[in-house]
């Protein structure tokens, strides 16, 4: 693969994984269109790494967990991280979503 398909890969995925978050939406902004839809893309590249090393499931969630409440200081319950990161890594292992391009 040429650095330049891995850099087009890469932002494809930091794509979708924003699609996702915001949708994900912890702190319940995401309804005002005036809301920045990049405000989550600093988790981005944690949650990729932790989706390409295949952290699993409890560590994905308990980093979501760490996410919200220390930086969105919002808190999310545990059962929705753990919903949260199973749609994360469905969507990863989903052929041509990520890097299968």
């Amino acid at each position: 693969m040429s650095n330049r398909t891995a850099k087009a890969q890469y932002r494809k995925q930091l794509n979708g994984l924003r699609d996702l978050w915001n949708a994900f939406d912890p702190i319940g902004v995401m309804d005002d269109p005036d809301w920045p839809r990049d405000a989550c893309d600093r988790y981005l590249p944690k949650t990729l790494q932790l989706l390409n090393s295949r952290s699993g499931t409890l560590t994905l969630a308990r980093t979501i967990e760490d996410t919200a409440r220390d930086e969105m200081h919002m808190p999310v319950s545990h059962e929705a991280a753990i919903d949260f990161s199973r749609k994360l890594e469905a969507w990863f292992e989903k052929p041509g979503s990520t890097r299968d391009e």
